[in-house]
């Protein structure tokens, strides 16, 4: 088992466009920029990192913004690597797994400019409910993407064409 050595990680990619989606992207890089304390906190971005898989597993807390689109693989990284998913509420209402629901404050936790810091305080005050709130969603994504749920669903589909 690899420590969870990085507390948060908030690497970005700010992209090309200047939408409102990389405009949160670059307020969450500012508020960062001011996020001071004891925390361990990795901002550098490393575009197609061959150790991404080996970092994850390092994080503690994965800051996810929204991508490109409403969600982003981000999301789904940071629940397969059992790290706790701190999401913009932005995406709140985007439903990232197939099979299950997330549930804000049990499998992740919600963010927005102006309580970001505030909750990350709070949740790093907790180590223990950083684990819970990370297991769960990583039981959810489990669950979110079974292969066994998705074989019902199509033999479903394909029962209501017959």
């Amino acid at each position: 088992s690899i420590e969870r050595d990085i507390e948060v990680s908030c690497r970005i990619n700010l992209g090309e466009n200047d939408n409102y989606r990389r405009q949160i992207r670059q307020a969450i890089l500012d508020k960062f920029k001011d996020y001071h304390g004891s925390n361990s906190v990795n901002t550098k971005y490393v575009p197609k990192d061959p150790n991404y898989k080996i970092y994850m597993a390092r994080v503690l807390i994965s800051v996810c913004p929204p991508g490109h689109g409403p969600g982003s693989f981000r999301h789904l990284e940071t629940l397969n690597a059992k790290s706790l998913m701190f999401s913009h509420d932005s995406i709140d209402d985007v439903k990232l797994l197939p099979n299950a629901d997330l549930i804000e404050g049990e499998d992740y936790v919600s963010f927005n400019l102006d309580n970001m810091t505030d909750k990350l305080d709070d949740i790093l005050a907790d180590k223990d409910r950083i684990k819970q709130i990370s297991e769960r969603g990583y039981n959810k994504f489990v669950k979110g993407y079974s292969i066994g749920k998705f074989a019902m669903k199509l033999y479903s589909k394909f029962r209501e064409l017959v």
